[in-house]
Formats: C-alpha cells, structure tokens, sequence
C-alpha cells in the first residue's frame, strides 16, 4: 500500500446504486483535486451490477479507490465499520453513494472542524429534497435524540459527517448505531458540531429510508441510552429499578402482616399480598441481572458484529491488489 497516507478517506456504503455511483466518484474526484484523499467503496451485497461498476472504478483509479465486498446484505452500520476498517486517512468522511449529498460541502466540513477544534461535524440538510413523510420522520427521530441526549444537533441523522479517524476507531458502531454517531461521541465527551450542507435528489432509485428503520431507530435509540449511560455498571442501571419495585413490595408485605397479626385478616384472598410478592422478586431479579452484568463487563472483552468480508480490492505501491478473507 502507499506509504504516506491520504489525509481523508471518504468511505461511501453502497446497496443496488449503480445508476449513481459513476456519478458521484466523478464528483468527489473533481472536488477534492487540491487534497490528498482515498475513496472506499463498501459493496454492501448489491444484486443490480454495483459490484461490477466499482470494480470497473477501482481498475481506473487504483491509487485513489479501494472496493470492500461484503457476503451478502450486511446494513449500514456494518458496511461503514467495513470501510473504518481499511480506510487509512486522519479524517474519515461518511457520504452516501446515492448522489443526494454534495462533495462541495466536504471542504467547508473540514474548515469547521479544525476551526473549532472539533471531532466530528454533522452536516445538517438546509432543504431536504425527500417527501414530506421522510422529513417528518426524520424531525421526530431527531427531536427524540435531542431529548435522551441532550446533544443540540438538529439533523443528527444526515449521512454526510466528517469525524477523526484515531477517535472512531474506538468507538465501535454496529447493528443500526451508524444513526449515532453524533450521540455516541457526545457520551464520550467529544466536541460535536453541525453546518450546514446542500442536500439533492437522488440521481436514481430508490430510498431505502421507510417506517421500517423509524421504528427499529427507536429500539436502537433505546440499546445506545443503555449503553452510554449505564455500560460500565450495570448494576446501577439494573439495581436502581429492582430498588424501586423491591422497596415498595416490601412496604405492602409488613403492611399485609400486620393486618394479618393486629386484625387477623387471611391475607391470601387479598391481591395485595401478592402484588408485594410480586414486586420484591422482581427487584431481586433486577438486582441479580445488574450483578450478572457486572460479572461480564470485568470478565469479558467488549464483543461486537464484525461485518463478513468477501473481498477487498485495494491499491498497492506495485498496482492493485486482490485480497481474499477466508
């Protein structure tokens, strides 16, 4: 491989686009002329000839494009991780391979992000050129992330960022969390801004973006608030809730036993009793599963999908290379 790094890597996922992919390397190679840079395409299991377009790129521009071919549809997520994984730049930008963003933006991203000394900058979308119910979901999905997180971004799910690389690689992303990002460098501490982007209609296709990935974001929103705020000790998290059902089912217990004593009530006609029961196992289940967790946190090493690479085709001081993962 080259010996000096570039100094960005654009890393595009790429599902079914090959009416846009052409276009869009086309775009970022006129753009990004005065900076040294490498673009990494991840082939995320495309079945409509993407495969065989970036290849075609790839043999055309083999000191500047890398192609990762991954088994099968991985999702987003993955495909990115994929692209983490090879891309060699200090900055990493993420763009979707669709056309709808502007590699115009990319340079003014930059400028932001060293201005301010930030690590990742979102590019918030001015006009969304997508219909009125993707825009809707996209405003609750992003007011719901502003409320659990606290992080001021408001269009925190744009596909266009720029983050850096030595920080990313240490922030795992899996499953749906590629949504995240934002969010997860902001739970680390790290400086998160937002400017302003162009945002264009597609070139061709068709969205992949429905209610579908609304509602499993939402349970992602849900595993990524656990994650942040209660990985490195579970028993807080889990042991807090069994404190607040186990206290009062024990207050509803000696309650009931002295009715039982002072009045001679038979207590087992009365729900009561068994909703005390109820809740003081369930407190001691919460508190046992906080335990568990802490038991695997200090005892296990953080494991996380991997995505399943077939191939990687990637330059090469003596031209390009053909990589094989068994």
């Amino acid at each position: 491989m080259s010996e000096n790094p570039p100094f960005l890597s654009i890393v595009i996922p790429v599902f079914n686009e090959s009416k846009c992919i052409g276009t869009v390397n086309e775009e970022l190679l006129d753009v990004l002329t005065e900076t040294s840079f490498e673009i990494v395409y991840v082939d995320d299991g495309s079945v409509d000839g993407s495969g065989e377009m970036l290849k075609n790129i790839q043999s055309k521009y083999p000191d500047k494009v890398s192609v990762i071919f991954l088994y099968g549809k991985n999702g987003k997520a993955l495909a990115q991780q994929a692209g983490i994984m090879y891309a060699k730049g200090a900055f990493i930008v993420f763009m979707d391979g669709d056309g709808q963003d502007d590699p115009n933006d990319i340079h003014g991203l930059l400028e932001a992000m060293e201005g301010e000394d930030a690590h990742m900058v979102v590019g918030r979308r001015r006009k969304r050129r997508s219909p009125w119910y993707y825009r809707a979901m996209s405003a609750f999905f992003n007011a719901f992330i502003r409320l659990i997180s606290g992080l001021n971004i408001k269009d925190s799910n744009a596909s266009l960022k720029i983050v850096r690389r030595e920080i990313l690689k240490n922030i795992p992303i899996y499953a749906g969390h590629y949504r995240f990002l934002p969010f997860l460098f902001h739970a680390n501490g790290f400086k998160v801004i937002e400017r302003d982007v162009e945002h264009r209609c597609r070139i061709d296709g068709v969205s992949k973006y429905g209610i579908g990935k609304v509602i499993g974001g939402m349970w992602d929103t849900l595993t990524v608030l656990f994650l942040t705020r209660s990985y490195l000790s579970p028993l807080h998290f889990f042991g807090g809730i069994g404190f607040l059902l186990g206290v009062p089912g024990f207050a509803i217990c000696v309650y009931v036993t002295w009715l039982r004593l002072e009045h001679g009530y038979i207590m087992n006609r009365y729900p009561l009793l068994l909703l005390g029961i109820l809740l003081i196992l369930a407190g001691i289940q919460l508190v046992c599963t906080g335990l568990l967790g802490e038991m695997l946190t200090y005892s296990q090493p953080r494991l996380h999908n991997s995505p399943f690479i077939r191939s990687v085709l990637q330059n090469s001081s003596d031209g390009t290379e053909i990589e094989h993962i068994k």
